[in-house]
Parts: structure tokens; C-alpha cells; sequence
């Protein structure tokens, strides 16, 4: 749940490569272990990043519903403009 890595939740500074706090984890982001708990009920999941693809494999250990509605890896030819 937390190996793969996260997702950023605050973007008011950039990310500084190749530090970490001792836990292995950045206070602020959302790794899919974090979810495990919340996958006690039905879960609906988006999640609009470019490391999006961690959250594929989140196990369901309650044997509940999971959606998880991710961004795709690359963005379409045709979106490229587009991007913000």
C-alpha cells in the first residue's frame, strides 16, 4: 500500500527529489493504503494524477464494491494542446 508511492494532496511547493522523512512517507500524500480502511463500505475512487496508476491494484479485503476512476498515463495526441 505504501512501496509504489502516492499522490500529492498540497501543491504549494515543489517536491524535493530523493528526500524522505524517516516514516518512508510524505505527510502530504495519499498512498493506497491509506483507502484500506475506507474500503470497509462501497468506495468510489478519482483520481486525477499522473501516478495515478498505484491505485490499480488496491486489494478488497472486505469483499466490497471498489471503483477507482483513474487519469490516463499518457495524455491523447490530441489533448496535448489542452493540457493545463
Amino acid at each position: 500500500g505504501y512501496d509504489l508511492g502516492g499522490v500529492s494532496t498540497s501543491s504549494k511547493r515543489d517536491p524535493e527529489h530523493g528526500k524522505r522523512l524517516s516514516g518512508g512517507k510524505e505527510p502530504h500524500c495519499l498512498y493506497p493504503g491509506d483507502l484500506y480502511p475506507f474500503t470497509r463500505k462501497p468506495l468510489f475512487v478519482v483520481v486525477d494524477s499522473d501516478n495515478s496508476y498505484v491505485f490499480q491494484q488496491i486489494p478488497r479485503y472486505f469483499g466490497q464494491p471498489l471503483m477507482v476512476l483513474m487519469s490516463p498515463q499518457e495524455t491523447p495526441p490530441t489533448l496535448r494542446d489542452i493540457r493545463h
